[in-house]
């Protein structure tokens, strides 16, 4: 537990939890800035409809598709941060998507290089500051890296 909160990045709940959600937030914005696109990778764990997602986000038009997939295919790893949901995965290192509906299909792979990480101190672990320290808090926040050239 206390490892968590020194890396809130690394999946907090667990799959027996009601009324639980958990979210990775990826937003990519190209050197020009003309191309903004976010992936959320997710899980939502309400009583009668649990299940686990990506949404992808056009910044540039604000389109927004979002891909849901049965419980059983979201993974997340207990001792560093690296999600899976269906063939997707999500890492400080990279995202890589494979994602199809009706009208959407999203391949590929994101590399992120000379990453700058957020900053930790002892009383102030992550952007929660204090309050990572308040256990079932409602919500809780992080910022895996600040800054970092993408490829892909």
């Amino acid at each position: 537990m206390f490892t968590k909160i020194f890396h809130k990045e690394i999946f907090q709940g667990n799959l027996r939890k009601k009324h639980y959600f958990e979210g990775w937030y990826f937003k990519n914005v190209s050197a020009d800035k003309n191309h903004i696109y976010s992936f959320i990778a997710g899980v939502s764990l309400e009583e009668n409809d649990k299940h686990c997602f990506v949404q992808v986000i056009n910044g540039s038009n604000g389109q927004t598709s979002y891909f849901r997939y049965p419980i059983e295919a979201f993974y997340a790893s207990s001792d560093t941060f690296f999600v899976k949901i269906g063939e997707n995965t999500f890492s400080r290192e990279a995202i890589s998507l494979n994602l199809h509906n009706d009208e959407t299909t999203i391949t590929g792979k994101i590399l992120y290089r000379d990453a700058v990480i957020y900053p930790q101190r002892f009383f102030h672990p992550n952007i929660m500051g204090p309050f990572s320290f308040i256990p079932n808090m409602e919500c809780n926040h992080a910022i895996v890296i600040i800054n970092a050239t993408i490829e892909g």
